[in-house]
């Protein structure tokens, strides 16, 4: 089709440009929905203003979203001779981009040297510099225990770099296309979802410990501190909120995310709720819940995971980080012994992402920007063997930790979301659809019932 022959619901700009002696056309087009097929030819730049996505036209066609709009994508026939800049083709001596270049080598250069010698893992230097230069680097304490937490990934022997569009395969998690019938959630969605919750809860985000005397009015103004013009206070703690239960009305709920299992005879699905996290916010290593797979969507900000399978060393080497106080020593030192270590950037580009990942996954959190993302917890009865390692580890671990090893408050708490995870497999069990099938299920959950009530 010719430059200017596009579906009848886009607004479009006709560009041009001279390289070397040759004249080069090419379209800006806007529209509420993605680029067809048929629409436009290489060198196009495509903006879904729905989804806040912008598309590049190569010689195949139109690509995947590119990230961050677009800006610093090259010329899909001339290369490194043009970049998209400012919404637009531009030569590589254009200014403003030159001076980014330069920028970018210099960020670069400091991250390298914020970091100790013997870094293995290259690719985590780009995180430090996102962690450094951003809003995240507003608190001090935080963005001090966010290097020194990088700083040990990047000398971690074996980790992975994973995400929806790389290569490296992950053993804790599996990406989906996210579908939605609704408008992507913004902060909006968020604060109504808030109002209308009695049961959401805060959590100071260095000790990951839930806060008793704090209001939404207080998260409020901490996050105001990151949009203000003034010096940033001194904060003991940033705060987190989680289990914000997704409403229909005006909510995050609204949005209607597809997830890939449904509740039936065979499966059980809990609410849907969102975690909403401030720049510098570090949740370190822990895992949610006993024997559940979990289905997420992130849908604001950029977040940086680190995850590692639930294996029987990693199990074991967590026993003793579960009753203790989170630090960054201690996330340090579980980096250095915990195996199968997994680094994912969610985010960028405004990009959302889904993806779900395998019962008791550890993990640990570090929001660069104010993010939020959307979960729910899924038993599905194909899930089950997956799910009763798991508990007999944790029923093992009170065991041993009931002698004495540990607080026993905290145990006698560990040991009620044991039960109560046993009791949901085996409700789920006796209701699904072959109930003969389902007898293993139920006499290992009597085993392991059995097991609990012999902790005193």
């Amino acid at each position: 089709m010719s430059i200017v022959e596009f579906a009848p619901d886009v607004e479009f700009k006709l560009r041009t440009f001279k390289h070397d002696t040759q004249r080069y056309n090419y379209s800006i087009i806007s529209a509420h929905r993605p680029p067809s097929t048929k629409e436009g030819i290489a060198g196009d730049i495509f903006k879904d203003s729905s989804a806040g996505h912008v598309y590049i036209r190569t010689l195949e066609g139109w690509g995947d979203p590119v990230p961050k709009s677009g800006e610093g994508s090259f010329h899909p026939v001339l290369n490194k001779s043009r970049v998209l800049w400012d919404g637009e083709w531009r030569a590589i001596s254009h200014p403003p981009y030159r001076d980014y270049r330069r920028g970018e080598k210099a960020a670069t250069k400091q991250a390298v040297n914020s970091l100790a010698p013997g870094v293995i893992n290259e690719w985590v230097i780009p995180l430090v510099r996102k962690w450094s230069s951003g809003k995240a680097s507003f608190i001090p304490s935080e963005l001090s225990s966010g290097r020194l937490i990088l700083e040990a990934v990047s000398k971690k022997q074996g980790a992975i770099f994973i995400g929806p569009n790389r290569t490296e395969v992950s053993k804790c998690v599996t990406f989906y296309p996210v579908e939605r019938s609704g408008e992507r959630p913004d902060v909006d969605l968020l604060v109504r979802d808030v109002q209308k919750n009695r049961k959401t809860k805060f959590f100071d985000s260095l000790s990951n410990m839930k806060i008793s005397k704090v209001d939404f009015a207080t998260f409020i103004r901490q996050r105001n501190y990151f949009t203000r013009d003034k010096p940033f206070p001194e904060l003991s703690y940033l705060i987190t909120i989680l289990d914000i239960f997704a409403t229909h009305q005006d909510g995050v709920k609204s949005a209607g995310y597809k997830l890939p299992f449904e509740d039936d005879e065979n499966t059980e699905i809990t609410p849907l709720s969102s975690t909403w996290t401030l720049p510098g916010a570090i949740t370190h290593p822990h895992m949610d819940g006993y024997g559940d797979r979990a289905f997420m969507v992130h849908y604001e900000g950029v977040k940086i995971w680190l995850i590692w399978p639930a294996t029987v060393k990693n199990l074991s080497t967590m026993e003793k980080a579960l009753c203790a106080a989170a630090k960054t020593d201690l996330t340090t030192d579980l980096i250095e012994k915990l195996e199968g270590l997994e680094v994912m950037v969610l985010g960028e580009g405004d990009e959302e992402v889904a993806f779900s990942h395998k019962a008791n996954m550890i993990h640990a959190c570090l929001s660069v920007t104010e993010c939020a993302h959307l979960g729910v917890y899924i038993r599905h009865i194909p899930f089950f063997q997956e799910a009763v390692e798991v508990l007999g580890w944790a029923v093992q671990w009170v065991r041993k930790a009931s002698s004495g090893t540990a607080p026993v408050d905290e145990i006698r708490r560990e040991v009620v979301r044991i039960k109560n995870a046993v009791s949901d497999w085996e409700n789920l069990a006796k209701r699904a659809g072959d109930y003969t099938a389902n007898l293993e299920i139920l006499r290992r959950c009597d085993e392991l019932k059995n097991e609990l009530a012999q902790i005193k």
